[in-house]
């Protein structure tokens, strides 16, 4: 017969690991925010338009400064009169440093998870078994939320990874549930 008290254990180690795994990583680098890089539009604010073009002097960049604000990853943007006529512009690349600050912070969540991860397999591979009915529950526990971080993590940061690297990342990870499987069966 099953015996709930066990599945609730395991569960409740797994997802409880898990939930350390990610708060440690979040600890170690919060995650950004978006308005620390991109400052708050009120989009609900009506704007001015003008009945009729009478902007005298349009002020916008040259080709050659609308390619270079390309180049470095952001986009023109204007400021407006309350004629709504354009008197200034700048380029905005607020978007890509989130973007990159983003890319930095997944890839410590990746690591930290990674490490967790395989911290808490070890972990519960190598709690003895035979001493206690419990430590196999509490294994099975560990090895689940490990593998759930080590799987959350790589997720989380799977299209940064390079091309050779992802088949490479997602072949150690199948091994380590096979051996693990290998292992557990046969004990």
């Amino acid at each position: 017969m099953i015996d709930l008290r066990k599945i609730l254990i395991i569960f409740i180690i797994a997802v409880l690991f898990t939930t350390l795994s990610f708060s440690v990583s979040w600890m170690i680098n919060p995650s950004p925010k978006y308005e620390d890089y991109c400052k708050y539009y009120d989009y609900n604010k009506p704007m001015a338009i003008p009945v009729a073009p009478n902007c005298t002097k349009i002020v916008e960049p040259t080709e050659a400064e609308g390619k270079n604000c390309v180049d470095s990853h952001g986009y023109v943007e204007y400021t407006y009169d309350a004629s709504g006529c354009a008197t200034k512009w700048n380029c905005n690349t607020c978007q890509y440093a989130f973007d990159q600050v983003t890319k930095e912070h997944d890839y410590v969540l990746f690591l930290v998870n990674s490490i967790m991860g395989l911290i808490a397999i070890a972990l519960g591979l190598y709690l003895p078994l035979s001493k206690n009915a419990l430590n196999q529950w509490m294994s099975t526990g560990f090895m689940l939320g490990g593998l759930i971080s080590l799987f959350t993590g790589t997720v989380i940061y799977f299209s940064e990874l390079g091309r050779y690297v992802r088949p490479v990342v997602i072949f150690v990870e199948l091994a380590l549930v096979v051996y693990i499987a290998y292992r557990k069966i046969k004990k």
